[in-house]
């Protein structure tokens, strides 16, 4: 259409086609459109998407522009009639003219999407472990040693004031024996308060799962986990 570049509005969207094909659309531009004849003709501003994709016509006049011109279309007739004023203004199309659009529209290769269009690469293995679960802080943070040992460490924030953290850090390291620096720790709860148990028929015959193969440095940490366990009394062999 030969327009000036800068007229050309950049617009980061795609169409869809009816098969569910994707063209990206190139820009849009606002222009000035006239219809019907002289003697009965209107020019309204027409918003065009620019796209580039083979067709057998030019132009498409949407639903948009055809109700910004309050336009009744007639596809049996190949005529479409506007209000100009107190006149009617028509549009009418040419029989040889949409027999020969139809012919070609068939001659047109299809569009083929390109293979980067609604691609998503997602590790769906629940067995994934991530570098971090949950937000970041909101702030900067340090460490801190609660305990006589140096592992007995713990983090603060770094935005208070230095009358604040003294306080802060006096009062966990009063507390530090609430913490629970290992399973030792953690002596359990009172079976008389809360128990799990597990719904085992006695009758029913034991099957052992199969095992699932892991590498050496994983076995080494489950049995590592286990002796913990067991030296803390949490698990006992059945």
């Amino acid at each position: 259409m030969q327009l000036p570049a800068g007229l050309v509005q950049k617009c980061l969207r795609s169409i869809y086609g009816f098969a569910g094909e994707c063209v990206p659309i190139l820009g849009t531009v606002e222009l000035e459109t006239s219809f019907g004849e002289r003697s009965a003709n209107r020019t309204v501003l027409v918003l065009y998407t620019v796209v580039d994709a083979p067709a057998s016509y030019n132009i498409i006049i949407g639903r948009l522009a055809l109700n910004k011109l309050g336009a009744i279309v007639s596809t049996k007739h190949l005529c479409m009639k506007f209000p100009v004023g107190r006149r009617v203004g028509s549009v009418w199309a040419d029989t040889h003219v949409a027999q020969r659009c139809y012919e070609d529209s068939l001659k047109v290769e299809k569009y083929t999407p390109t293979n980067e269009v609604n691609i998503l690469d997602l590790d769906l293995d629940p067995r994934s472990h991530y570098e971090r679960e949950g937000p970041y802080p909101a702030e900067d943070l340090k460490e801190i040693q609660l305990g006589p040992k140096r592992e007995r460490i713990t983090k603060i924030g770094t935005t208070m004031s230095q009358k604040e953290e003294n306080l802060l850090i006096a009062l966990l390291k009063a507390n530090y024996d609430v913490f629970a620096w290992s399973a030792w720790d953690m002596p359990g709860v009172d079976p008389n308060f809360m128990c799990h148990q597990l719904s085992i028929e006695k009758g029913a015959k034991p099957i052992a799962q199969k095992k699932r193969k892991q590498g050496e440095e994983k076995r080494e940490a489950v049995k590592g986990e286990t002796r913990k366990l067991l030296s803390a009394g949490f698990v006992r062999e059945v």
